[in-house]
């Protein structure tokens, strides 16, 4: 990241944040060349960030397995009653609510009512789980895709600008100044964590969307612009990202 540079006769020391310097010729464009710079290399570091994160993605379609295991559980209950105490539960007869019967199918039934219920709160949080990751997955590609058109688009610019080399505002006076790369750093971050948000909550927002209500329940939260950049992508892509969770 360009930090700052200092300006002597015509030429400028540019300094990094990691300390090292480079010289070059001076042109009146030049403070915003160094910003794009800095624009370009955080896109870069970003993405490459999110393409780590995806690599770590492991979803497959969902399966209740921990359901399964408390229900597999059920039938060997009475033999394991049967190791734990050495009474075969099987010739054992119990007064229950449902009359005498033996200790093998009580044990079977009080084992039941504990674990199909335990089991299914399980399975419930896992597949609560399992879906966010799916939509964590999918807002992770929105981002990319964002920052990938960004990047190119920025690159574009950035080529623009250094192909001017006009020094018809050339200030001749020495001074060092600070690359003021904050304001574009900050709009960067917010958009990138706005199509973040928007995928991840598609399936909300869309139905706010549907009923008019987008504006309502986001403007605590996005600013104008953000607001109709929402509506837009929700108008284009709201049905087709729905469909995929």
């Amino acid at each position: 990241m360009n930090k700052n540079y200092i300006y002597i006769d015509g030429k400028v020391i540019i300094s990094d944040k990691n300390g090292n310097n480079k010289q070059q010729e001076y042109y009146d464009n030049l403070d915003e060349v160094l910003i794009k710079e800095n624009v370009i290399e955080e896109i870069e570091n970003r993405i490459k960030e999110l393409n780590r994160k995806k690599d770590s993605f492991k979803n497959k379609k969902f399966m209740p397995t921990s359901l399964f295991y408390f229900i597999s559980a059920i039938p060997i209950s009475p033999f394991l009653l049967w190791m734990i105490s050495g009474a075969n539960p099987f010739i054992t007869d119990v007064s229950s609510i449902f009359g005498t019967i033996s200790s093998a199918a009580l044990c079977t039934i009080t084992t039941a009512t504990g674990f199909i219920p335990f089991g299914l709160l399980i399975t419930k949080i896992e597949y609560n789980d399992y879906k966010r990751k799916i939509k964590d997955e999918q807002a992770t590609d929105c981002e990319l895709e964002f920052l990938k058109s960004q990047l190119v688009e920025k690159k574009e610019l950035l080529n623009k600008l250094k192909n001017d080399k006009s020094r018809d505002k050339e200030d001749k006076t020495f001074r060092s100044k600070f690359v003021e790369d904050t304001k574009e750093l900050k709009e960067l971050h917010t958009l990138s964590r706005t199509y973040y948000d928007l995928s991840y909550n598609s399936e909300k927002y869309y139905k706010y969307y549907k009923k008019g209500k987008l504006e309502e329940k986001l403007h605590n939260y996005y600013n104008d612009f953000e607001i109709e950049l929402a509506k837009d992508y929700l108008e284009e892509k709201g049905p087709t990202l729905i469909k995929k969770l």
